[in-house]
């Protein structure tokens, strides 16, 4: 998926998404999708699908960020790290702890922030803030499911087959936007801006199946789970930002399954300002 965002959203307006439809391949569909707000484009991209081959003839992929960070990770367990906040910012973060601001629930997925200050406060890091890593754990709440009345090995059957595949994707793709953005000032050490905003966002899923599925199914052996309990994965979105100049920023991200295999891509041009802008020149 590729997208442009053109204009910012409006909490009180519905979207509205209009479909168009470019191709269908033997093994890949392209569709272009609109989400407008009183008929103006907020957002537009090209979405690219693609069936399973049952293909492995080749692949490779770097060092895991589970191998990479495995101190960092290992020290403690994702649930007791803190929740990311709904703004990843030091200005937001005081106001919320002195109860001027009310954090809300994020909706869909437990995401944690992983504790990086050590790793992120060597010289080093602050030298070349290329280096700067932020992690990110997440998982998904309640259960992939709409029927309440499934059993546990109908969902799992579902699941096997394939059914919750697309779910799971737009899962991953939702949790790696959320403080993208705010990783670009921390690695530079700015704690001020004026405006920040995503320009485009590219998101490319490399596995099928296994790689990006969700419910956790070996820790549930015998016991009696409810299916609005079903015990998730915790999946690792590694981040960071490779290049920042001309009021804007770039922000990278790999996201890492489980057992270490790359799941996915992600890169992020955004608009970053620490001063208003003057007149317009376009």
């Amino acid at each position: 998926m590729t997208g442009t965002f053109i204009l910012g959203g409006l909490l009180d307006t519905p979207y509205v998404y209009t479909v168009r439809h470019i191709r269908d391949g033997y093994m890949y569909s392209t569709r272009a999708v609109d989400a407008r707000q009183a008929g103006r484009i907020c957002f537009s991209c090209i979405c690219s699908f693609k069936r399973d081959e049952k293909q492995r003839l080749f692949q490779h992929q770097p060092a895991s960020a589970q191998a990479r960070f495995d101190s960092i990770l290992s020290a403690k367990r994702p649930e007791d790290q803190e929740p990311s906040p709904s703004v990843d910012a030091e200005w937001w973060i005081e106001a919320v702890r002195q109860g001027n601001i009310s954090e809300s629930e994020f909706p869909g997925l437990d995401v944690r922030k992983t504790d990086m200050k050590d790793y992120n406060c060597a010289e080093d890091v602050k030298q070349h803030p290329e280096r700067y890593r932020q992690l990110t754990q997440y998982r998904l709440k309640g259960s992939p499911e709409e029927d309440p009345a499934a059993s546990l090995a109908q969902i799992r059957e579902r699941e096997e087959n394939g059914e919750y595949d697309n779910l799971y994707a737009c899962a991953h793709m939702y949790s790696s936007d959320k403080n993208s953005l705010l990783l670009i000032p921390r690695a530079l050490g700015i704690k001020n801006w004026t405006e920040m905003a995503s320009l485009t966002l590219t998101v490319i899923v490399h596995q099928h199946g296994e790689a990006l599925r969700m419910v956790n199914w070996d820790s549930i052996g015998d016991s009696d789970v409810g299916v609005d309990k079903l015990p998730m994965k915790w999946f690792v979105q590694e981040g960071w930002t490779p290049r920042a100049t001309e009021n804007r920023g770039t922000h990278e991200s790999h996201l890492w399954s489980p057992d270490g295999t790359l799941l996915a891509t992600s890169l992020q041009d955004s608009m970053l300002r620490l001063r208003k802008l003057g007149a317009a020149n376009l």
